[in-house]
């Protein structure tokens, strides 16, 4: 279900700065990169936690420039 404003219960909470969160919508940051590093949090159901990468088409890294 999508909605306005903060969920009440969200199965999934993906927590990111400015910075890293257009590193990664640009490609040049891996997810599994950012949260290794710190740069990106996730918490909730372990499952829907699993299952998460399965949801978006995320891009392929790019090397930095």
């Amino acid at each position: 279900e999508s909605v306005h404003g903060p969920a009440q219960r969200p199965d999934v909470v993906i927590e990111t700065g400015g910075d890293a969160f257009l590193e990664l919508s640009s490609g040049q940051l891996g997810f599994e990169d950012a949260v290794r590093d710190g740069a990106v949090t996730v918490s909730g159901d372990d499952e829907h936690v699993r299952r998460l990468h399965t949801l978006f088409r995320w891009p392929q890294p790019r090397a930095r420039t």
